[in-house]
């Protein structure tokens, strides 16, 4: 089974300042984004063969 891994960044929410812990994750991939239509051509090829 293939693993991922994303690096994490978390920053105070500015938007919401009477909340103490509200905060904004960043997340950073490596390479392309794969978008929902990616996938489904990915199953599709697949499942050709």
């Amino acid at each position: 089974m293939k693993k991922y891994f994303w690096k994490l960044r978390l920053s105070l929410n500015l938007l919401t300042t009477h909340e103490e812990n509200d905060y904004i994750a960043e997340v950073s991939t490596v390479g392309n984004t794969k978008h929902n239509i990616d996938v489904a051509k990915a199953i599709k090829d697949e499942t050709r063969n």
